[in-house]
């Protein structure tokens, strides 16, 4: 059965990274997460941010499908351009290359850091 979910950022991530004790937060906590075939980002500029919950909980996100629209220009910051190609593409790169600076910064070293927890 196939349908279509509308949340907000701020919705999502707080039903997705607060830690719930009861079977519908759980649940509904399971359904965000892998329960998407397409993942559909309004204001897609707004997770570009590595110290933001909401990217911390999209990046959880198991789906191979996203996109992300904008129509806000990026400034010249390679970190948060870097995070968004990380957030619609997980597999962009699956090492940290020398030549990123501060990687340890990006959202990249967050997938990392989930995927070795796992």
């Amino acid at each position: 059965k196939k349908s279509i979910l509308l949340i907000g950022y701020t919705q999502f991530s707080s039903v997705v990274s607060d830690k719930c004790n009861n079977h519908i937060c759980m649940e509904s906590r399971k359904l965000l997460l892998e329960g998407p075939g397409l993942l559909i980002l309004d204001e897609g500029h707004f997770p570009r941010n590595k110290d933001t919950k909401i990217l911390d909980s999209l990046i959880q996100v198991h789906t191979r499908k996203r996109i992300l629209l904008s129509g806000t220009l990026f400034q010249n910051n390679f970190e948060e351009l870097f995070n968004l190609l990380k957030l619609v593409r997980p597999d962009f790169m699956l090492s940290n290359p020398s030549w990123i600076p501060a990687t340890e910064n990006t959202a990249l070293s967050k997938v990392n850091c989930k995927k070795q927890s796992r």
